[in-house]
C-alpha cells in the first residue's frame, strides 16, 4: 500500500529530520510504501508559493491509498489542507498511533 506521511514542516529540519525518523521506522517494520512530501518537494519550499508547493504534494497525495497524520498535525496548515483533501476524496486517515494499533492487532 502507498501511504503518505502528513507531518508538519513549515521550512524547518527539526520537522524534516522528524518525519525521515518516522519514515525509517514505519519501513523498518511494516511492508508498506511510505511517501514523506517534505522529502519529495520540501527542497523547494523557499522556490514556489505556498500555493503550488501544495498542489504539489496533494497530487502526490492524490496516489496514496491512505494518510497518516503525526503529531502536531491539528495545528499546521499544510497538514490540515491535506486533511480536508483526503475527507473530499474517501482517502483514510490515521493518526500514527492509530496506524501502529492497527498493524500489531493483525500480527
Amino acid at each position: 500500500m502507498l501511504i503518505y506521511v502528513s507531518h508538519p514542516y513549515g521550512g524547518l529540519n527539526k520537522n524534516k529530520r522528524s518525519v525521515e525518523w518516522t519514515v525509517k521506522m514505519l519501513s523498518q517494520f511494516y511492508e508498506d510504501t511510505f511517501i514523506s512530501p517534505i522529502h519529495a518537494v520540501g527542497f523547494m519550499y523557499r522556490m514556489v508559493s505556498y500555493e503550488k508547493g501544495m498542489k504539489y504534494c496533494l497530487d502526490l497525495l492524490s496516489a496514496c491509498e491512505q494518510m497518516i497524520v503525526c503529531p502536531g498535525w491539528t495545528g499546521s496548515k499544510g497538514c490540515m489542507i491535506e486533511y480536508d483533501f483526503c475527507r473530499s476524496r474517501n482517502i483514510n486517515v490515521v493518526t500514527l498511533d492509530e496506524f501502529i494499533q492497527m498493524k500489531e492487532e493483525k500480527k
